[in-house]
């Protein structure tokens, strides 16, 4: 992602950017990464060359001006709605965490360019006694993993209880295996009536200083829990997880090498459950 510097006499002329662009305010690391569609470009320019370099100095909606008052004062914001949303759950509660490729050059027959084909879930389970559970599974062959994905998967999610994911990621993953897998349609389909979205709730009704204005797992898990650093794992996010895939089941991969790299996938993606649990753990005790 490009990165423009703040002094406007170091501009380019031009601004050859496709997608999203990046301005970060390199004087102060620590404030907000502004993300933007390329035809906001002059708008955030102006912004910035204007003297509005700090986030205390954002004006807005409701979320902004949250963003603003939590970073002027150093403190963390509380809805009084935060602790209903994190309880209204049925137990057996489940945190789910999917890994995915999503191909130039399709690799199994039936699947098309950039079809996302999920590889790997990983599910934390919380029962109403406290207990927590851990199930995982991840496809060990070169092969088209959805059927055994999608079996494994509701045979974990089977009965009741709640599906908590970061993001409507995991929902998009399941109607697409829905599709593609008619037989399991129903079942797959069942699951998105349980599916609970921690990000929306987040987004919503907390902001931790330390999030720098982003609400993704990587920035909230160690604002509030940094002693679960992502920079401790070997894999630290998931288009790395899916490079990593390709070489374990790769023919030219050392079968030493496989039996680090599938622990590897293991420990991050049981990681990113783990966290949500203890996300919404921590929450808790702070309403």
């Amino acid at each position: 992602m490009p990165r423009l510097p703040l002094n406007p006499d170091e501009l380019p002329q031009e601004l050859p950017f496709q997608g999203r662009t990046s301005i970060r305010l390199k004087h102060n690391p620590k404030l907000l990464t502004i993300i933007h569609n390329r035809s906001k470009l002059p708008q955030i320019l102006s912004f910035l060359t204007g003297g509005y370099h700090s986030q205390t100095k954002l004006t807005g909606g409701h979320g902004q001006n949250r963003i603003r008052n939590c970073v002027k004062n150093n403190e963390e914001y509380f809805s009084r709605e935060l602790r209903s949303e994190l309880e209204e759950v049925e137990y057996p509660v489940h945190f789910l965490d999917f890994e995915t490729l999503g191909l130039a050059v399709p690799r199994y027959a039936g699947t098309r360019p950039y079809q996302t084909v999920p590889f790997q879930w990983s599910d934390h389970i919380l029962y109403g006694d406290g207990k927590i559970e851990h199930r995982e599974y991840l496809c060990d062959d070169d092969k088209d993993p959805r059927e055994e994905f999608a079996v494994t998967l509701l045979e974990a999610l089977e009965g009741r209880g709640s599906v908590i994911t970061y993001t409507s990621y995991e929902e998009g993953v399941i109607r697409g295996l829905a599709e593609d897998l008619p037989r399991y349609r129903d079942q797959l389909l069942a699951i998105l009536g349980r599916i609970i979205d921690l990000y929306v709730i987040i987004k919503k009704h907390y902001y931790h200083p330390e999030f720098h204005g982003s609400f993704s797992l990587k920035s909230v898990l160690p604002a509030l829990l940094p002693e679960m650093d992502y920079r401790n794992l070997d894999v630290q996010e998931g288009q790395q997880a899916g490079l990593e895939y390709l070489r374990m089941i790769s023919n030219s991969t050392s079968s030493n090498d496989k039996k680090k790299i599938r622990k590897a996938l293991l420990n991050y993606c049981e990681h990113d459950t783990l966290a949500m649990l203890k996300i919404r753990e921590e929450l808790l005790k702070g309403v």
